[in-house]
């Protein structure tokens, strides 16, 4: 809606970057040639295929790029920047929609104006050139960054339940920040007067202000604890992040706070901090805090625990350190040595994922199980209870999943995803939408049954809303995208070049057809034994890693290791369980020593504890 400007949109016009070089007059002349629209979050500003008619400037605010025939959002556009600057100079249609993420201000010329300011203003044009210069120089690096997680630079603490935040919590907090740059803690004290009632500004102001305090600091923590209500229901819809803080044996209901947050602020990045007496590796009951809310992600905290407070923040920064277990069949079992190594030397991670029997071994990791502990688990499933080595008529698959899944409830028990004190995430490949499914809820052994759920060898697995599920390497052998999304990194990665060139002693004429091996295992004595082939596992396991070694793609801040896995290794070949862990477990060992500094800094910084970006 168009506005009529005051001493405060005056101000918003000098702090901006594009205008901050001009004099006072300059500014008032822009002010009233301009044209001031205040712009609600989530209204459409720009729409694609219009005509270009309007340059626009953002003065207090923030817009989110959008084009119809991609999915998300393609770049966003802040405080200070030009607003559908190619179009207009360039004459045509708009490329994109642009839509309001915060209650913004903008001051919109047309083309008549836009010369009458190049007459009365020259400094104007000069103004303008150097902003857009700015803008071209910054866009490409930002439109790289929108895939991967962006970290929030104004956080909100609210109280979630009915209990209260405890100080202790918000102290520990804002110092965690702290030593990752200078943070910004805002309380009820720190807000303006003119925000107060009765004389509440315009919800364009106070995004003004909040983005003043943003361009001052890296963090800012806004402890909603004694604000008025009213200046919280505009405050929250314009923060990156909301940390919804509860006692975890509270009452696990919304408050009216939270149904606020629910309703009108779906933008920003929600999370639930649950707060715990004691640590454990699993926690019970987070699915009743999690089923009335709807969040990015949870995080369990005892806040007299120094290295949850310091693991949350790694979350907020984009800094947490990531397991990522790639499938691989029985060669998983070195991803255990490579945990091992790691343990060793003291590095603890803060998040797990997997595809596939990976997503198994990084389930055991969340647990906090020990090297020896999994690897003597692994044994007892495969070995022990030879739980992929019982065949059945094949009607639905070639072996019977029912010892599997017995195997599976017996080492996980009935234990959901959510309840796991660091997270956990599996994927699996959704046949009923032919999309990936990432398990951040539910049983653990049902996550992992899914993920591992080769087609052919095991039946798919059904959840309750009827998807079919099978093994996500089909669609993700090594899901570091999907740990991206959740966190930047630095990320270790375990993956194996299961499709390097791997010749086969095999006679095709000499393979048997249904009679000969029918007798062989009925005991009737053949004339000639069955020729020693890769056999109906191995060659499905094969087939579905095969294009998935072309497809591992890191970043700089990640850690790739392949362990050696021996020609004499097969993809059921389990029983070779231990000596596959002691084997990656020294070839892990030995990239930790040498030039790991200049060579490897990412893990170098690992094995420090320090941060790398």
């Amino acid at each position: 809606m168009p506005h009529n400007f005051t001493q405060v949109d005056l101000e918003a016009i000098a702090a901006s970057d594009a205008f901050r070089a001009l004099s006072p007059e300059d500014i008032r002349k822009l002010a009233r040639i301009g044209r001031f629209i205040e712009v609600r979050r989530g209204d459409i500003l720009v729409r694609q295929g219009d005509v270009a008619d309007v340059l626009y400037y953002v003065l207090n605010g923030r817009f989110a790029v959008q084009m119809d025939e991609r999915p998300g959002q393609i770049n966003e556009i802040r405080r200070g920047e030009p607003i559908g600057e190619i179009a207009f100079f360039r004459g045509g249609l708009r490329t994109a929609n642009v839509r309001a993420r915060r209650d913004s201000l903008v001051l919109a010329f047309d083309h008549e104006q836009m010369d009458e300011l190049a007459r009365s203003a020259p400094r104007f044009s000069r103004a303008i050139l150097t902003s857009l210069a700015g803008r071209l120089a910054e866009a490409t690096p930002r439109l790289t960054a929108q895939s991967a997680f962006q970290p929030p630079h104004t956080i909100a603490v609210v109280g979630a339940g009915n209990a209260d935040v405890p100080d202790r919590f918000v102290d520990s907090l804002v110092a965690g920040l702290r030593r990752r740059g200078k943070t910004q803690y805002v309380r009820s004290g720190d807000v303006p007067q003119r925000f107060c009632p009765p004389a509440f500004a315009e919800p364009h102001d106070v995004t003004g202000w909040i983005e003043a305090v943003e361009d001052e600091t890296p963090f800012a923590i806004f402890d909603t604890r004694g604000m008025d209500d009213a200046f919280v229901c505009t405050l929250l819809p314009v923060m990156d992040c909301i940390l919804l803080v509860a006692d975890a044996s509270g009452d696990p209901a919304c408050n009216r706070v939270e149904t606020f947050v629910a309703e009108n602020c779906g933008e920003c990045d929600i999370r639930l901090v649950l707060l715990h007496g004691v640590q454990a590796a699993v926690h019970q009951g987070t699915a009743s805090w999690l089923a009335p809310r709807t969040v990015k992600m949870h995080h369990h905290i005892v806040p007299e625990a120094p290295e949850d407070l310091a693991r949350l923040v790694r979350f907020l920064t984009g800094h947490a350190l990531g397991f990522v277990a790639s499938g691989g069949g029985a060669a998983c079992a070195a991803q255990v040595g490579v945990y091992k190594a790691f343990r060793e030397r003291g590095v603890h991670f803060d998040i797990f994922g997997g595809t596939s029997a990976g997503a198994a071994m990084a389930a055991a990791f969340a647990h906090d199980l020990e090297a020896s502990e999994i690897d003597a688990r692994v044994g007892d499933i495969f070995i022990t209870r030879k739980a992929m080595g019982k065949l059945t008529i094949p009607r639905y698959s070639l072996f019977d999943h029912l010892p599997f899944d017995d195997a599976l409830r017996a080492h996980f028990g009935e234990t959901d995803i959510e309840d796991l004190h660091r997270p956990f995430f599996a994927l699996s490949t959704n046949l009923s939408t032919g999309k990936e499914h990432v398990h951040r809820t539910g049983k653990v052994w049902q996550a992992v049954r899914a993920s591992g759920a080769i087609p052919g060898l095991l039946p798919p697995f059904y959840t309750d809303k009827g998807e079919m599920l099978v093994d996500g390497c089909l669609i993700d052998n090594v899901p570091v995208r999907v740990m991206h999304g959740i966190s930047a990194g630095p990320n270790v990665i375990v993956a194996f070049q299961l499709s390097k060139a791997t010749y086969f002693n095999v006679a095709y004429h000499e393979l048997p057809g249904r009679w000969q091996i029918a007798s062989t295992l009925s005991g009737v004595m053949s004339r000639k034994p069955l020729p020693d082939a890769p056999g109906i596992a191995e060659v499905l396991m094969r087939s579905l890693t095969l294009s998935h070694d072309t497809e591992l793609t890191g970043s700089h801040r990640d850690v790739v290791i392949i362990p050696p896995v021996s020609d004499d290794i097969g993809i059921m070949s389990w029983e070779k369980h231990t000596q596959l862990m002691e084997q990656a477990c020294l070839h892990t060992r030995g990239l930790f020593v040498g030039r790991v500094e200049t060579e490897q800094p990412a893990l170098s910084a690992i094995l420090a504890g320090a941060e790398f970006v």
